[in-house]
C-alpha cells in the first residue's frame, strides 16, 4: 500500500510517465491473524509455584507481589513502576499520569487489597510501593529481567502486557461489566477493550447453555 502510494506520488509530480497508477487494481495481500490464546488457570498455577526456586527472602516477596499486582490490576509496565504508597487507598490505588496522562482509581479485590497493605507495611519503603534492595525505584528493565527468567524456567511466554489481557478477560468471564471493565483499563471506549478480551473456550462452552429459544 505504501509503494502504490508513492508510485501516485511521483506520477502527479511527473517523475516517471505513466498514464496512471498500473498499481491501483492489486489488491495487497491479507495477513492472517491468529486468534490470542488466553492463559489457562493451570498456567498461572504453575508460575506461581515456579517463584520460590527462583527466588527468596524480600526478592521472592516483591516480585510475587509485582506479579500479583499486574494480574489484579491490569497496570500498564510504567504505572506500576510510578505507584507510591500514597496511591494506595484502602480498596483502590490511585493511578497519576497513565496514558494519555489521565488519572483514575483501580478499585482492588478485598483479598488482594489486604495482602498489598500487609507487603506495605513490612518493606516500610518511603515513597515508592516497589523498589531496588537499596530503596531506589524499579526500572523497566528490572520488570524485564523478571518475567523473562519467570518465562525461561516455565516455558511459557509471560510479560506483564499479556497480564493486563488476562486482567480484562477474567473480569468478562465473571461477569463483570464491560463498562467495568473500560475504566478500570483506563480506556477511553469500550472498542479498544473489546480488543484486550481473550475469552477461553470452557468458558464459552459454559455460558452458551443458558441460550434457549422455547418458552416451556
Amino acid at each position: 500500500n505504501s509503494f502504490k502510494v508513492f508510485v501516485q506520488f511521483c506520477i502527479d509530480r511527473e517523475l516517471i510517465k505513466l498514464e496512471k497508477n498500473i498499481l491501483e487494481n492489486i489488491k495487497s495481500p491479507r495477513v492472517s491473524q491468529s486468534l490470542p490464546k488466553a492463559m489457562e488457570f493451570s498456567e498461572i498455577e504453575t508460575i506461581f509455584d515456579t517463584f520460590p526456586t527462583l527466588w527468596n527472602g524480600e526478592i521472592l516477596e516483591r516480585n510475587l507481589m509485582i506479579f500479583n499486582t499486574f494480574l489484579y490490576t491490569g497496570l500498564r509496565r510504567q504505572e506500576l513502576i510510578n505507584l507510591e504508597i500514597s496511591h494506595f487507598l484502602e480498596n483502590k490505588i490511585l493511578v497519576q499520569s497513565g496514558k494519555w496522562d489521565k488519572d483514575r482509581y483501580i478499585y482492588l479485590p478485598h483479598h488482594f487489597s489486604t495482602e498489598l497493605r500487609q507487603f506495605i507495611q513490612k518493606t516500610k519503603t518511603q515513597k515508592y510501593i516497589f523498589t531496588t534492595l537499596w530503596g531506589g525505584q524499579i526500572t523497566i528493565s528490572s520488570l524485564r529481567r523478571i518475567f523473562e527468567k519467570i518465562s525461561k524456567n516455565t516455558h511459557i511466554h509471560i510479560h506483564p502486557h499479556k497480564l493486563r489481557h488476562e486482567y480484562a478477560s477474567r473480569m468478562i468471564e465473571q461477569g463483570i461489566d464491560i463498562a467495568t471493565v473500560r475504566d478500570q483499563m483506563g480506556h477511553s471506549n469500550i472498542s479498544t477493550t473489546n480488543r484486550y478480551i481473550w475469552v477461553r473456550d470452557e468458558h464459552r462452552s459454559r455460558a452458551i447453555q443458558i441460550l434457549n429459544f422455547s418458552q416451556k
